[in-house]
C-alpha cells in the first residue's frame, strides 16, 4: 500500500525527528556539564559532615575554633572539596568510620547525620540536644563553602592533637603552631637540617 500523506506531512515528520536528535544531544550535554557540578556540591555537603563530625569527635560541641583549627590543616592539604574529604578521611578513619574503633567518641561520631537525630552508640543516659549538633554543623558548612573564615593559627598546621599530647608530638618531631582559642594544638613537623 502506498502511503498517501501530503509533503506538509513529511516535513512535519522531520522536524519532529530533528527536534528530537536537538533535545537528546542538549540533554546529553547538561547531564555532561551539571555531573560535575552535581558531585562537587555533594563532595561539599559530605566534606561539611565530616568536618563536623571530627570537630565533635576532638573537641565537643561547643568549640569552633577547634572546628577552624581542623578546616585550616584541611584546607592546607588539598584544593578541591573531594580532595580534602580524601584527606579528612583517611586522617580521621575511626571517627568517620573508615576503621573499628575500639573506645571513646568514635563509637558514635561515625553514625552523626545532617537528620540532627541522636546517633547510634550515643553513650546510654546521656541526652542527645539536636541544636548542639546542628550548631556545630552549620558552622562546619560554612567555613566549607567560604562564609566563615575564621582561622585561629597563626600559620597552617598539618594536623592537629591534644594538649596532653604535647610531649609525646615534640618527640615525635612536631612543634606547636600557636592557635588562639582551641582545645587542641595545631602541629607542623620541624624541618630537619
Amino acid at each position: 500500500m502506498r502511503d498517501r500523506r501530503r509533503p506538509l506531512a513529511y516535513a512535519f515528520d522531520d522536524l519532529v525527528l530533528a527536534l528530537l536528535v536537538v533535545f537528546g544531544v542538549c540533554a546529553l550535554l547538561f547531564a555532561t556539564c551539571a555531573g560535575p557540578a552535581a558531585a562537587q556540591e555533594r563532595a561539599v555537603r559530605d566534606l561539611g559532615l565530616a568536618l563536623a563530625k571530627v570537630c565533635v569527635n576532638e573537641a565537643g560541641f561547643e568549640s569552633p575554633a577547634d572546628c577552624a583549627l581542623i578546616w585550616q590543616v584541611v584546607e592546607g592539604q588539598r584544593a578541591t572539596a573531594r580532595e580534602r574529604l580524601w584527606w579528612l578521611t583517611r586522617h580521621s578513619q575511626r571517627v568517620l568510620g573508615t576503621r573499628p574503633c575500639r573506645r571513646g567518641n568514635c563509637g558514635w561520631t561515625p553514625h552523626l547525620t545532617r537528620s540532627g537525630r541522636r546517633p547510634a552508640g550515643w553513650p546510654a543516659g546521656v541526652g542527645w540536644v539536636p541544636a548542639r549538633w546542628e550548631r556545630v554543623l552549620y558552622f562546619c558548612d560554612r567555613l566549607v563553602i567560604g562564609d566563615e573564615t575564621a582561622r585561629p593559627c597563626a600559620e597552617t598546621p598539618t594536623t592537629w592533637d591534644g594538649r596532653r599530647w604535647r610531649a609525646a608530638n615534640e618527640r615525635r618531631g612536631f612543634r606547636v603552631v600557636d592557635c588562639e582559642g582551641t582545645l587542641n594544638d595545631g602541629l607542623v613537623r620541624r624541618r630537619t637540617r
